[in-house]
């Protein structure tokens, strides 16, 4: 028995005849359609082509605005010019719920696109459509608004900025107060320091000398190096054993080794 090989209705067929240029586009996706375009030489014919960018929705947008940066033909600057411009154009509608609730959304994605299409219009003026008087109106606004919207952002940037420089400057201000006030600090520590020095340098009885020797110890350094120089100095040993126990927990090791040379020097201070 022979082997019926006509195809069934489900058998793959080779050979099958070629899809059209509209199936090629949509199997091809947006990079299909690009690839249509290039291989087309006749401008009319690559004019009707880009009518099917907008199926491919923000990729199709962005070819579009592509072709209005690349393209030299006017015919084909025209008509992406006209898709962009029919797919987003804004309504009366739209223009009053923005204007009563601010609402930018509504609006955003459009304005973003016709912002392009007006600076483009602009360049050449020979691009520019037909408008109604609804239209002009609402293009009017538009190009109002997006000039507001663009001083307002502007605005805002330099706002930003001139608050950014006055926070360091008042950082620095702080920064010099603080300096200003520890200076002032350390200058009325030294006079107070100085009063006690001459205190203690005005008498001559060792036991009050001892009395007034912590006192130095409030003034920080200025105070230590004071009972440091005395305790280098002095031969009393009322005054040594008191400023020796005023140093002898200081960890520096400047006044470690005072205090070793010292105890080396009067074995006494031993514990």
């Amino acid at each position: 028995m022979s082997e019926n090989k006509q195809p069934r209705k489900y058998d793959a067929v080779i050979g099958t005849q070629p899809q059209s240029p509209m199936y090629g586009a949509v199997m091809g996706g947006i990079d299909g359609l690009k690839n249509r375009f290039k291989s087309v030489e006749d401008v009319s014919e690559k004019a009707k082509i880009l009518e099917e960018a907008l199926q491919y929705e923000e990729e199709g947008e962005k070819y579009l605005l592509e072709i209005l940066e690349k393209e030299k033909e006017r015919e084909i600057l025209l008509q992406a010019y006209t898709l962009l411009n029919n797919q987003n154009k804004v309504t009366i509608e739209e223009i009053r719920i923005f204007r009563e609730n601010k609402e930018y959304f509504v609006v955003q994605k459009k304005l973003k696109l016709l912002k392009i299409l007006y600076t483009i219009s602009d360049k050449n003026p020979w691009i520019e459509l037909p408008l109604s008087e609804e239209d002009g109106a609402i293009k009017y606004y538009l190009q109002s608004y997006i000039s507001l919207e663009e001083a307002r952002v502007e605005g805002q940037k330099r706002l930003a900025e001139a608050q950014k420089s006055l926070a360091e400057a008042q950082k620095r201000a702080a920064e010099a107060q603080k300096s200003l006030a520890e200076t002032r600090t350390k200058i009325s520590a030294r006079r107070e320091l100085h009063k006690v020095q001459q205190r203690f340098n005005s008498t001559e009885d060792a036991n009050l000398k001892a009395e007034i020797l912590p006192e130095a110890l409030q003034y920080q350094e200025e105070g230590v190096n004071f009972i440091l120089k005395v305790a280098e100095t002095t031969n009393e040993k009322e005054i040594l054993a008191v400023a020796y126990d005023l140093l002898k927990d200081k960890q520096e090791s400047k006044i470690q080794n005072v205090l070793l040379s010292l105890k080396t020097k009067h074995p006494w201070l031993l514990p």
